[in-house]
């Protein structure tokens, strides 16, 4: 590759390049408008999927119309053809140019992004999956090298090309009912499109090979034409009034065409809509999924009936897990508590509100799982349904009695090494004051919220240390005391009215004075 050649080409590519930098920093700038944490970056990812296929497509077709065919109109060939260079090494170095300064767009984008979730992260979505990145920057480099090379190839038609790239697309979609097969193969737009069963992309590969024979057909096409230049053109010219003729009925055709098919999709749509609203006319029908129950002595168990060998194990253990729970906080057993095992909220195993539960049962978790939110509602009906509001302004308490009982079923220990580790740093660094453990605003303001499992179960271990085994037991119930409310509405937990270092302890001194 001659250095000069490709350094001629990228200069000449200059006010593209402006055009991608200008559209990089809208992206940035539109990121700024809101907070660095608003959408997860799977959610950011998918975003920009949606977008990319296409906008590399049209960009690339857009550079590429006029890569070529623009050294011939210029009279530029001619004078390439007396220096010293082949028409293969000017045709590499234009190809080389525009795919690098077409890949600046969505490298950045990939890089930016995947810096960003790496400043702003929570515990749970902490993995970047930099394969899932780089398939996506492959599947990227594809999709721009069709767009290209198909509009060096339709460039040669000059202004004709955008009628039928439109052509193109009107016939990929009204292919979509009649062959979605080979509509999706044959639809660049779609290699970007995000398919996950699990964290494993669904790579479409019958859309790839067919792709990336369109990029090589179209490359050696455009090639082959751009070789030939000038020999083309002059046995074209002498066909002289007919060419002009033929030039005329062909652009009358295509847009004949591309009208027909505007008027087909508007049809589609309108008879789509009709048989929508008449659909939405009638009552609401719902695909029926037939659902199992199951009742056990502390337990009363809903799912959906195909999940039935999968929970069965769940459900055998259950009143095992209750009996350990109810042990560790010393309740009698009570109302069977409601189970869920549709699923739960995003990014969370289960969640617990008062006496129900709702979990999903995907791996084999499960029973600490049932442990854990277990715990919550049996402490909830330790402290009185009138003192909720307490307990949920105690999260680090809250969450950490709930980890600690699920460690102490699963491994016999309140706190897991990892937990250790995480409380030693948070202490060495001083990331948590004290009262913080009982502010639930000021600590997620601090640090990361997730942090409240392992400082929790280290609070609830070093409390059970030092006073006893039903040390949980007797806070619950203190808790549920009148005097409790009463000091705790004069003096509302983890937030002092004082600064003063005496009132850095309030939630402490108003358990032991209600105690």
């Amino acid at each position: 590759m001659n250095p000069t050649l490709l350094r001629k080409e990228l200069r000449s590519l200059r006010p593209f390049m402006f055009v991608v930098l200008a559209l990089l920093l809208m992206e940035i700038a539109g990121i700024f408008l809101l907070p660095l944490d608003a959408a997860a970056f799977p959610a950011r990812m998918h975003t920009l999927s949606e977008g990319l296929g296409v906008m590399q497509v049209l960009f690339g077709f857009a550079l590429g119309a006029n890569l070529l065919v623009r050294e011939i109109d210029d009279g530029t060939l001619n004078f390439l053809d007396g220096l010293p260079l082949t028409r293969r090494a000017v045709f590499a170095a234009k190809l080389k140019a525009a795919m690098l300064v077409m890949l600046i767009y969505p490298a950045s984008a990939l890089l930016w992004n995947a810096a960003l979730h790496r400043a702003t992260h929570g515990s749970l979505d902490q993995a970047l999956w930099p394969s899932l990145l780089l398939t996506m920057f492959g599947l990227c480099i594809l999709a721009t090298a069709v767009g290209l090379t198909a509009g060096m190839l339709l460039g040669f038609l000059r202004h004709v090309a955008w009628l039928v790239l439109a052509l193109c697309a009107i016939g990929i979609k009204l292919l979509q009912d009649q062959a979605p097969s080979l509509a999706a193969a044959l639809d660049t737009t779609d290699l970007l499109a995000l398919r996950f069963t699990g964290t494993a992309w669904q790579l479409p590969m019958s859309t790839i090979w067919t792709q990336l024979g369109a990029a090589l057909l179209f490359g050696a096409l455009a090639f082959i034409l751009f070789c030939s230049a000038g020999k083309v053109g002059a046995r074209v010219r002498r066909i002289g009034r007919l060419r002009r003729w033929l030039t005329r009925f062909g652009i009358g055709l295509l847009v004949a065409a591309v009208l027909a098919g505007i008027a087909l999709l508007a049809a589609r749509s309108k008879e789509d809509g009709d048989a929508g609203a008449r659909r939405a006319a009638g009552a609401l029908e719902f695909m029926p999924v037939a659902s199992g129950q199951a009742s056990t002595r502390h337990y009363s168990f809903s799912y959906p009936a195909l999940s039935s060998t999968r929970v069965r194990p769940l459900i055998d253990e259950a009143d095992r897990s209750f009996e350990a729970v109810a042990a560790l906080l010393g309740i009698e057993g009570g109302a069977p508590i409601d189970v869920d095992l549709s699923g739960t909220t995003r990014n969370h195993a289960g969640t617990a509100y008062l006496d129900r539960i709702r979990m999903r049962v995907n791996d084999k978790g499960a029973s600490a799982t049932l442990a854990h939110e277990t715990a919550h509602v049996l402490a909830l009906r330790l402290a009185g349904g009138a003192s909720a509001s307490h307990l949920d302004g105690m999260m680090v308490l809250n969450e950490g009695l709930a980890e600690w009982v699920e460690n102490k079923i699963g491994t016999g220990a309140g706190v897991t090494d990892k937990q250790e580790l995480a409380a030693a740093i948070v202490s060495a660094r001083r990331l948590v004051k004290p009262r913080q453990l009982t502010d639930q605003v000021g600590f997620a303001s601090t640090v990361d919220d997730n942090l409240k499992y392992p400082l929790g179960a280290i609070l609830v271990d070093r409390l059970v240390k030092r006073y006893g085994a039903t040390a949980p037991h007797t806070l619950l119930r203190t808790l549920a005391r009148e005097i409790f409310r009463a000091i705790s509405t004069a003096m509302p937990c983890g937030r002092p009215r004082s600064s003063s270092p005496a009132s850095t302890s309030t939630w402490c001194w108003t358990i032991t004075r209600a105690t």
